[in-house]
């Protein structure tokens, strides 16, 4: 079939009749997100005994010789199997030879906690060194009214020294905490994907607008992305370097099914909030449930 995977088949032939995922889960019975995972050669999302029928029921929906589609599965599939063999024997071979075994795992482990310890004692900086700012003011504070209970004229000696004193420590506690303040305002906000105990994940965005955007961002190579909600069905394109960004709406009340074919290569905003997908990295298409409430 001109050396094209079973994925982009059987896609290329639903867009030729102009259905879309709902039309072909109405017509063989099979979830959408099954038949996407078909559309995106990930048969491991679906149960092993059921791939071969839902690729034949597939191929009928649109007009496809189910047997050819079949023959190109084994085929295919025995490839993959082959490659991953492959690569993993080699993984296994480049382990074998780093000198990491060499290194006792006490040591190892030792570095290990050192590392931690250093990365705890650089997060806490930044509260001691308010703190002591503080710690001064209140000095200076108290030694001002000391030197004001000593008699003339050593009383007016000191009041312009330790008045500015005063000036400079409070101006550099106001700059301080305005540094830190300003610090974690920029800080981009995100909503992290959470694993159900279903295994699915999903991602609950609260807004006070009826309409937000979900736009996916190109961050390298290529990628397909897709966005399927109840009341607007499947909107999905491919990400290219001519095509970084694809944007759609979609409604309060909403849930939608998500997926980000190569989820290394794309980023995914709601409203200006990015979507952290490290907990689906190891995923490929990244699948998860967006719920704008």
């Amino acid at each position: 079939m001109n050396g094209k995977m079973i994925g982009d088949i059987l896609r290329e032939a639903r867009l030729a009749k102009q259905f879309q995922l709902t039309d072909i889960e109405h017509q063989t019975g099979i979830a959408s997100h099954h038949l996407l995972a078909l559309e995106l050669d990930q048969f491991g999302l679906i149960p092993t005994d059921q791939v071969e029928l839902y690729l034949s029921s597939y191929a009928e929906s649109v007009d496809l010789e189910a047997s050819e589609i079949l023959i190109q599965y084994r085929e295919q599939n025995l490839f993959q199997n082959t490659l991953s063999q492959m690569r993993e024997n080699e993984s296994v071979s480049k382990l074998t030879s780093t000198d990491e075994e060499n290194i006792p795992m006490e040591r190892m482990a030792h570095r290990r906690r050192r590392s931690h310890r250093e990365k705890t004692q650089k997060k806490s900086i930044l509260p001691k060194v308010i703190i002591s700012f503080l710690s001064l003011a209140i000095v200076a504070l108290a030694g001002y009214f000391v030197i004001k209970q000593l008699p003339w004229p050593f009383t007016n000696a000191t009041t312009e020294i330790t008045e500015t004193s005063e000036t400079v420590t409070e101006t550099e506690i106001t700059t301080s905490i305005e540094t830190t303040t300003s610090t974690i305002t920029e800080l981009p906000s995100t909503i992290k994907a959470v694993a159900q105990e279903d295994g699915n994940s999903v991602v609950a965005f609260q807004t006070d607008k009826e309409v937000v955007d979900v736009t996916f961002t190109l961050k390298d190579g290529e990628s397909w992305v897709s966005l399927n909600d109840t009341l607007n069905g499947e909107r999905a394109t491919t990400l290219t370097q001519e095509q970084k960004e694809f944007t759609v709406s979609v409604n309060k009340g909403s849930l939608s099914h998500v997926t980000i074919g190569i989820p290394q290569a794309a980023q995914i905003t709601v409203d200006g909030q990015k979507i952290d997908l490290s907990s689906l990295v190891n995923s490929s298409p990244a699948i998860f449930t967006l719920m704008v409430e």
